[in-house]
């Protein structure tokens, strides 16, 4: 039966990594009047002229947990060359699941771009996959920094996993902050930004304001000599 638990812990982490990503493809879920007339044209349309650097990385990093935790769950189930295809071809179906339910959300645009860039984040995952072994090196380092700065327990360990869900829902631009709006309508990075970048003071606070609970939450999670 222990055997099997880890099995159920990476079955979980890929179930809520996948709910993640279809509420950041669907938001902010409101459904067309009229579907896209591209219709489902856009799977084969060319590429855009100019790609941004922003929707790029952010596309690829959502999906490599996706490829992680996809292959983690069916370790040792599987050969690992079936498991990568497993794996990689449901990320590809997935991402393009996703991109074509965008036909009908309005403000969202589908792109074939964006279902390649998923997949490169999927494949990103599987490669990365290992280093979340429990006999691997890194995930050695990992426990031993946890145990050595958090408190025991699973009030911890629940803490961290909302820690780790927040981060990973702010690698969506498209995502709602905590309090201040969404990402991509509070910070611009400097090479999308223009000459002229207007300065929202009470925006920023809000923001500060988030990063400041969010460092006293993690603060409080970990051992009194530590924080």
């Amino acid at each position: 039966m222990n055997s099997d638990r880890p099995q159920s812990v990476w079955l979980l982490l890929f179930l809520t990594c996948s709910i993640l990503l279809a509420g950041g493809s669907l938001y902010p879920f409101q459904l067309r009047l009229t579907p896209d007339p591209r219709g489902w044209a856009f799977l084969w349309e060319a590429w855009p002229h100019k790609l941004s650097r922003t929707d790029l990385l952010t596309n690829v990093a959502i999906y490599i947990p996706f490829g992680m935790f996809g292959m983690r769950w069916i370790a040792g189930r599987l050969p690992i060359l079936a498991g990568v295809l497993l794996i990689g071809a449901t990320g590809i179906l997935f991402s393009t699941f996703m991109e074509s339910a965008q036909l009908f959300v309005r403000y969202r645009v589908a792109s074939n771009a964006d279902i390649a860039f998923n997949a490169l984040g999927v494949y990103t995952g599987i490669a990365l996959a290992p280093l979340l072994s429990g006999r691997s090196h890194f995930a050695m380092q990992m426990l031993a920094g946890k145990r050595h700065h958090f408190r025991p327990g699973w009030i911890t360990r629940a803490g961290l996993t909302l820690i780790a869900l927040w981060l990973l829902a702010q690698f969506s631009l498209q995502a709602p902050s905590l309090v201040a709006g969404t990402l991509q309508s509070g910070f611009k990075p400097f090479w999308e930004a223009g000459r002229h970048v207007a300065f929202d003071g009470a925006n920023t606070l809000l923001f500060a304001l988030e990063i400041a609970s969010i460092s006293l939450f993690t603060a409080s999670l970990m051992r009194p000599e530590r924080s």
